[in-house]
């Protein structure tokens, strides 16, 4: 009884752990003076702002997105 019940409690643990984790679109294209609709302009904004275990989507651009530094 017990294994199962640290089975149930260690898939519940990663279920919430995966629940949490977030998809960040990254653009700086510009058409017609419009930014595209993303959640972040830049690499490094994207970076900062992301979490642990977050996804970040850079959207495709003729601009270089430069570089950006992980913590």
């Amino acid at each position: 009884m017990k294994q199962k019940f640290t089975i149930l409690a260690a898939a519940i643990l990663m279920m919430a752990t995966i629940t949490n984790a977030t998809v960040w679109r990254v653009s700086n294209r510009v058409i017609n003076g419009i930014t595209v609709n993303a959640d972040f302009h830049t690499l490094q904004d994207a970076i900062n702002g992301a979490s642990a275990g977050d996804t970040l989507y850079l959207m495709g651009s003729k601009n270089n997105y430069g570089n950006g530094t992980f913590d």
